[in-house]
């Protein structure tokens, strides 16, 4: 990911790769920029990975199994912003 400072047109990148024990994973399958400005991303094996614009770093929310409060898998194929500015996740098992 990158982004553009239009002012001084200068690009940061900015890299979020997981580590899934054989191989990283940092394929992105949805994007969404929710109505507080604040990006979330749908990964392939990590997650959803939402962009802490402050601290310019990722922050991920990963299934546990043992948690029964967390998505339901790590594959996340779209995201959607409801009218009460609920993040509800696509999955693909």
């Amino acid at each position: 990911m990158a982004t553009v400072d239009r002012k001084t047109k200068r690009l940061t990148r900015y890299a979020f790769d997981w580590k899934t024990g054989r191989a990283q994973v940092n394929q992105v399958y949805a994007m969404l920029e929710d109505s507080d400005g604040t990006m979330w991303f749908g990964t392939a094996a990590a997650g959803v990975m939402k962009f802490d614009r402050r601290n310019r770093c990722f922050v991920s929310y990963r299934h546990d199994p043992g948690d029964a409060e967390t998505i339901g898998d790590n594959r996340v194929i779209a995201l959607f912003e409801d009218r009460e500015a609920n993040i509800w996740t696509g999955l693909s098992q």
